[in-house]
Parts: structure tokens; sequence; C-alpha cells
């Protein structure tokens, strides 16, 4: 059946109104032109009708059936045009107006679409568009794209492609009117006679073609091809009415309207190569939003009244004196006792020699003088007692007799003498023990051979310079066979357009020496491989090469590879949440000295369940640089597991760049350790190397 287009499809100027609902998300875009059947998602809210004028927001899913086609026009004039059966989602957005700057990342899963490059493709990583087998970097250029497999991307006007594949091939298209293709499996092809896609076409075929020709490709400027300079961004709110949808037009129209513009959409076919899109005249300015007036003043509260005061309580009548006690008559005088006779009179005793004098103590300091007390009144005078007579006087005792004179004892004779101990024999000597013989010496034990742990395919990355500057990253493969002591080796470079460095067959002696030589270039496992990290389950080394292929020699110089056992994206747990670290190694030039080899340090954080990470390179060269708000979910890494996207430098610097990363295995855990690649340039400097890190324990 042929091709026709439904009754309605209205463009509308870029400025726009924001539904509640939807104002919490940072503003984007807006859409310009919508069919009926196209329908949009944010997070996990309820798919809804995309309407026309809605604006769009980051990390918004755009979908449309066998009948419907939106187009989105970003803040910086960058616009996509969504063909039937396809689907969108806008995962990065950042623009800054005053530096005509922009950044800009979009996942596409299915079905057609139709890029127009704005502010944000005029830097060589600024637009990525990752699709299931991979990611494309556009550069100033109008490209579409068909999902299918293969994967087709078609450079309609402008500067490049350039891709990298999960399986990590890579390609570039730098010729408009050509066109690359990638299959799920086997190499990238290219074509420069291919009919042109037509991603804005809809029809109503419940099966349609998704490639073709189209009306639109006889006029780029129409829903296909609309974009212009970068738009303001209207915040205010926006309601969706019904009658929001009608836009002006009236059912059974065939026109598109844009502004004063009207184009009338012809219903012939097209073929051929596309022309570049005429230039659009940038969108009016918009109003800033009125000025929001302050909040009336608040009155002071009402003054609050004293308590009212207290009585004070009544007073306490004394307490009624008390009558002082009666008198106590005094007691009766008692009779004094009868007299004692005193006792006989004693000897008295020996004379006892004096002590021995004592000396005085030390004079005390006399104490504090006390105040007298209160003087006390005197106590009732109290009548004399009777007087006592006298006791009778007592007669003196008799004299007592001295004792007799005591003999002195009879002197006592002395001691006999001792006789002395007889002397005592010295002992007899002791021989001295016997000898003891040295024992036998112990033979070395045999040397152990080194190990070989390597056995069948390694895959991971490789870095490169060439022509004194920083290339693109690759891919490694390594194969190893630890019974014949040999290994095989694939090095392919993005830039070399499928071209790769082959060894068919080198010598493995051990993890840590292996190496080959071929008339093409040479590869050489690292000395101390715990240089970039921790983790004996990755190797890396360095290699060069020159190849010649495609007409022409590729050449690579300083380069560098890591390789492990790659996790493919089917196999990695879905609730990861680490943090690794590690070395990053790789080589500098600065446009005046000879091309150097520097090492950095390389961090990285992973949160697969809220499928956000970060990954950081420190302290290479004087320099840091990284991407801080990854967006890492696994169904967009591919198979193989690899994910890819942008570095940027400190704030304030021009440093930019790119990555490629993915996980390891260490036999046990799948995601024991992350390896990669990455390329940077700043203002004559570049950069190249590779990186490894183990995972960290986790915190208690």
């Amino acid at each position: 059946m042929a091709a026709k287009h439904l009754p309605v499809i209205v463009l509308l100027h870029a400025t726009v109104l924001l539904t509640p609902a939807f104002a919490q998300q940072p503003q984007v875009g807006v859409t310009a032109a919508v069919s009926p059947a196209a329908r949009s998602q944010l997070g996990t809210a309820a798919m809804r009708q995309v309407r026309l004028g809605d604006h769009v927001l980051r990390d918004q899913r755009f979908e449309t059936d066998d009948r419907g086609a939106v187009q989105i026009l970003l803040a910086d004039g960058s616009s996509f045009t969504v063909g039937p059966r396809s689907s969108l989602v806008i995962d990065r957005f950042v623009y800054d107006p005053d530096k005509g700057t922009a950044k800009l990342a979009a996942s596409a899963s299915r079905g057609i679409l139709r890029f127009v490059g704005g502010a944000a493709s005029k830097a060589r990583d600024g637009v990525s568009i990752t699709t299931p087998v991979g990611t494309a970097g556009i550069r100033g250029a109008v490209v579409d794209v068909q999902l299918g497999d293969p994967v087709r991307f078609d450079l309609v006007y402008g500067d490049s492609i350039e891709w990298a594949g999960n399986d990590g091939q890579s390609g570039n298209l730098s010729q408009a009117g050509t066109s690359m293709m990638i299959g799920a499996d086997g190499p990238i092809s290219y074509d420069d006679n291919l009919p042109p896609l037509s991603p804005g076409q809809v029809t109503d075929s419940p099966n349609p073609p998704l490639a073709g020709t189209s009306p639109l490709d006889d006029n780029p400027s129409g829903l296909a091809g609309f974009s212009g300079a970068p738009m303001g961004m209207d915040l205010s709110d926006r309601s969706f009415a019904a009658a929001d949808m009608g836009g002006g037009g009236t059912p059974g129209s065939e026109e598109l309207t844009l502004g004063n513009t009207q184009t009338q959409i012809n219903s012939g076919s097209g073929s051929g190569p596309v022309d570049p899109p005429d230039p659009v005249d940038p969108p009016d300015p918009v109003d800033p939003p009125d000025p929001v007036d302050p909040p009336d003043p608040v009155d002071p509260p009402d003054p609050v009244d004293p308590p009212d005061p207290v009585d004070p309580p009544d007073p306490v009548d004394p307490p009624d004196p008390v009558d002082p006690p009666d008198p106590v008559d005094p007691p009766d005088p008692v009779d004094p006792p009868d007299p004692v006779d005193p006792p006989d009179p004693v000897d008295p005793p020996d004379p006892v020699d004096p002590p021995d004098p004592v000396d005085p103590p030390d004079p005390v300091d006399p104490p504090d003088p006390v105040d007298p007390p209160d003087p006390v009144d005197p106590p009732d005078p109290v009548d004399p007692p009777d007087p006592v007579d006298p006791p009778d006087p007592v007669d003196p005792p008799d004299p007592v007799d001295p004792p007799d004179p005591v003999d002195p004892p009879d002197p006592v004779d002395p001691p006999d003498p001792v006789d002395p101990p007889d002397p005592v024999d010295p002992p007899d000597p002791v021989d001295p023990p016997d000898p003891v013989d040295p024992p036998d010496p112990v033979d070395p034990p045999d040397p152990v051979d080194p190990p070989k742990t390597r056995e069948g395919p390694y895959n991971g990355f490789a870095s490169s310079f060439s022509g004194g500057s920083a290339a693109y990253g690759g891919s490694a493969h390594l194969v190893f066979d630890s019974a014949s002591g040999t290994f095989s080796a694939r090095i392919s470079p993005m830039q070399w357009e499928g071209a790769a460095f082959e060894v068919a067959q080198g010598q493995y002696v051990s993890d840590n020496e292996f190496g080959a030589s071929t008339g093409d270039g040479s590869l050489q496992v690292a000395a101390d491989p715990a240089a970039l990290c921790d983790c004996d389950y990755l190797s890396w080394g360095s290699w060069e090469a020159t190849v010649p292929a495609h007409g022409t020699e590729h050449s690579a110089e300083h380069g560098y590879w890591v390789v492990g056992n790659l996790t493919s994206s089917a196999e990695l747990p879905t609730d990861i949440v680490a943090s690794y670290s590690g070395r990053a190694i790789g080589a500098v030039s600065d446009g005046v000295s000879d091309v150097r080899t520097v090492t950095g340090d390389f961090s990285a954080t992973v949160d697969l369940a809220s499928r956000t990470a970060s990954l950081q390179i420190s302290n290479f060269d004087g320099r840091s640089f990284g991407a801080s708000d990854l967006y890492l979910d696994i169904k967009s890494m591919g198979p193989d597991g690899i994910f890819s996207g942008g570095l940027m430098g400190d704030p304030g610097s021009e440093l930019h760049g790119s990555y490629s990363a993915g996980f390891a295995s260490d036999g046990e855990d799948k995601a024991a350790g992350m390896l990669g690649t990455f390329d940077v340039q700043d203002d004559g400097w570049s950069a190249s190397g590779i990186f490894g890190g183990s995972k960290e324990p986790p915190r208690l």
C-alpha cells in the first residue's frame, strides 16, 4: 500500500509552557511537531499522549506506533525527528547560552530518526547517540539513523560520525551521502549508493518499510530537518486541555505550520542523496517571566494583657508566749564520807638512771586569738555547804630497816677455742664434650617454573599516539595457549576504520613474560603488573605498529593495552554498589617536547540499582578529569558490557575527551575490577592511555 500522510501534523513555535506535573524536572526543549500516535513517559509514570508544545525533559522517553511521529527541538538548536515505530530517550542535556556550549546524550532502542546538530554538535564529544550495539558521536552534522540488524547511519550533511561498538569495533563517516552499517555479527560495512531513509514519513500500513523515500526528503526544512538557533526557556505553567490539541488546524488539512510560514507536504516520492537543510530563522526570544510580587507584610501579634495582681496572704498571728519553767529547789547537802586511813608506806624503788635529754620541740606558733565568748549571766548564788570537820591526825609509819648488801656474781670462764675446719679438696676436672660433626649440607630446591595461568581469550582496550597527537581509544584481544606456551593478539584503534595490528603467534613464557615482534610492529607485557593495580586477573603492556590498509598507512606509537575476562551485560549483577581504585598509565604531548610516559590515579563509583556512576583520573601530568554524573544502564551497554562517554576537566578548564570501559571477573566476583581506555586534549596538550582498578572492600 502506498504511504499517505495522516490528516493533521502541526508545528509550533519553540516558546511553549510547562505542565505543573513535570515542572520539577529540568526543561531541555519542546515538541515542535506531533502526529496523534506519539506518546511519552517520564520515569515510572504512565505513558501519555504527546501534545503540540509540550516541554521536553531530561530522562523523558518518546515512543511512536505505525502512525506516529514527533519532532523534538532542544534549547541549543538541535532537533530530533522520531519516525514511526520508534523509541528515543533524552538521557542528558546541558546548555550554557552565555558561552554558546552544550552537551547532549540520547538513547535510541528501535525505529528510525533524524538528528540535526545545534550548538552541542560543535564540540567533538558534544553529542552522543547510544544504540543497543554501540554509541555514535556526532559533530556538526545532519544524520539519519535506522535501528535494526544491521544498524544504519547516514551522514546526510556535515562533518562526521564516530562509531564505538560494544564489541570493540570502531568506524567513522566524514563524507556526506555515505552510509555505515553495523551488524550484530560481522565487520562494519560502508556504502555510498543506498536509498535515503525517511524518518518523517507516516503511513497507515501495519508493516510499512523503514527505509525508502518521503516528501520530507524533498523539503529538509520540514518535519525531518527543522532546527535553528538556540531557544529561550519559558517556565510558566500550562494545562493540557483537549482544545490545546487543535493548534489552529482542521481535520483533513495537509499543511505544516511554523509561525507565519506554511509548507505544503507533497505526496510524491524522492530518491537520491538528501540536500542539506535550509537555514531556519532563529525563534523569537522568550519574554522573561513576570516578577513575583513580594508577600504582604505580616501584622505584629496583639499585645498580651499583664496578669491580674495577686492578693498578699493574710497575716499570721504570733504564737502565744510560753510560761517559764518553775524554779527547781537546790538538792539537799550530802554529808562527807568518813575519813579513810592512809595505806602503809612502801619502800622507795631503786634509783633509775635519768633518761637521755630530749631536744625540746620546735616552738609552735601561738593560735590565733579567739574572740572571748559572750558573757554568760552568773547563776543564781547557791548557799554554801555546811562546814566539814577536819580528819583526825594520822600517826607516822614505823621506820624500815635498809636491805642486806648483795654479793657480786662469780666470774665466768672463757669458752674453749674452736679448731678450724679441715680443708676441702678441689673437684676433679671435667673432660670437655666430644666435638659434634657439622650437619650435611642441604641441596637447594629445584627451580620452579614461572606460572602460566592465562588460558583462552582475554578482551579489553588499547590507546595510542599518531603523528605526535593522542588518538581515539580502540580494542585489544589476546588468546593464550599455556600448553604450547604461545599467544595471539589483535589490536584495532578506532581511527583505523577496521584495520588492526595482528600477532599470529608469540612466545608465552609466563604471566609476566611474553611478547612478540612482527614486520608491522611489536607487543610486550609490562615488567611490573602491579604498577596498574593489585589485580592479577588483569594483564597490560605496550605496543606500536605501522599497518597498511584501505589504501593508506596507519601508524601507532606510544601505545598501551589492558585485557581481562570481560563480563558481559547478561552476566552483570543488577545490584552492584561499589567503589574502584587503581592507576592510569599513558603518554602525553605538549607540542614542544617529545612524547613522554605519565602515570596518575584512577577511581570510580558504580550504583547499577540507581543507574548512576562516576569516573575520575587525577594527578595525571598535573591535570584531573572525569565524568561525575554518568547514566549507566545495563540495557544500553550491549552484549559485551562495554560503556563509553565523555570526559571533562575541572570547572573553567577547556580540557575534554572520551573513555570506554568495562568490568572484569576474577573467577568469583563478576565485577571484581574495572578497566578501560581514555583520550583527552587541552589547548595544545593531549594524552591517551589505559586505566585499571580493583573493587574496594565495603566500609563498615
